[in-house]
């Protein structure tokens, strides 16, 4: 289950939505107007049992916490900000059991 969100998660954020028909679009629209936002302040999308929370990090990039809602399990996605991390898994209750990088952050 966990996986199946990951990957619908991902897709949702990113674009590719429809390639795997995991997303809804208008989840995929809100995922894209919070990514292009003027304002970087953490927010929340969600769709059926599955969550993502995008967390502002530094001073141009995001990570996500993809949660599970029914195993309570999360991942996240490029944690260049630790603390921000384990803040947003403790507000959640989830367990993190997957670590996500998709490049260098230095």
């Amino acid at each position: 289950m966990l996986l199946k969100s990951l990957v619908g998660s991902a897709c949702t954020l990113f674009g590719a939505a429809t390639a795997f028909r995991f997303a809804h679009v208008e989840v995929q629209a809100q995922a894209a107007a919070l990514l292009h936002s003027a304002v970087r302040k953490s927010s929340l999308v969600e769709q059926a049992n599955m969550r993502v929370e995008l967390l502002p990090a530094l001073s141009d990039n995001y990570m996500y916490l993809l949660i599970d809602v029914d195993s309570r399990e999360a991942a996240i996605v490029d944690p260049v900000e630790p603390i921000k991390v384990v803040e947003a898994v403790r507000k959640h209750g989830v367990k993190l059991t997957t670590i996500l990088t998709t490049h260098h952050h230095w």
